[in-house]
């Protein structure tokens, strides 16, 4: 059973988010390495010698009880839903769904989709703060109605930002 968007959005579960990322679009390969910059520039500063680091909710807080091992675990994982052998199904989802918008994993199964993926990836290498707005109940809809136009368009704004898809294959 996956917990209702709300949910998804009250907390980080413990663990790596696994984001599907589609290695074949350059806005996706950018937004990856930026994030993986992040991630990487979080372990290194890890507060005290066992590694533990305080975690932040989506809306920018501190969760009281929340800490997080960084003992080489990553915070974030990617998963290339281009690459031949990626299979939907382990995730329980269709192949052509992601690469229709951004899926992600968290370590206890549920699903996020399109913003949700970025609130909690952004949260996971501390800066949930900047997006935290998106989530808040006025802006929420405005900011998905966005995230859905640009994945729907991003192929045709890559080519007008001069980043095209390698072979079309992000095309959606």
């Amino acid at each position: 059973m996956h917990a209702s968007p709300r949910a998804v959005d009250q907390r980080v579960a413990p663990g790596p988010l696994t984001i599907l990322v589609d290695g074949d679009c350059p806005f996706c390969r950018l937004e990856r390495r930026w994030l993986e910059a992040l991630a990487a520039r979080r372990a290194a500063r890890a507060d005290g010698p066992d590694g533990l680091e305080r975690l932040e909710r989506l809306d920018g807080t501190e969760r009281p009880d929340g800490t997080e091992r960084l003992d080489g675990t990553p915070c974030l994982r990617f998963e290339d839903i281009a690459d031949p052998g990626f299979d939907a199904s382990v995730y329980g989802l269709q192949r052509d769904a992601t690469h229709g918008t951004l899926h992600a994993v968290t370590a206890d199964g549920t699903i996020l989709r399109g913003m949700q993926v970025f609130r909690a990836a952004y949260a996971a290498v501390g800066l949930g703060w900047l997006l935290a707005p998106t989530g808040w109940p006025l802006l929420r809809p405005i900011a998905d109605l966005g995230y859905r136009l640009f994945a729907r368009y991003r192929v045709r704004l890559g080519r007008i930002f001069g980043r095209g898809c390698e072979d079309g294959s992000c095309g959606i």
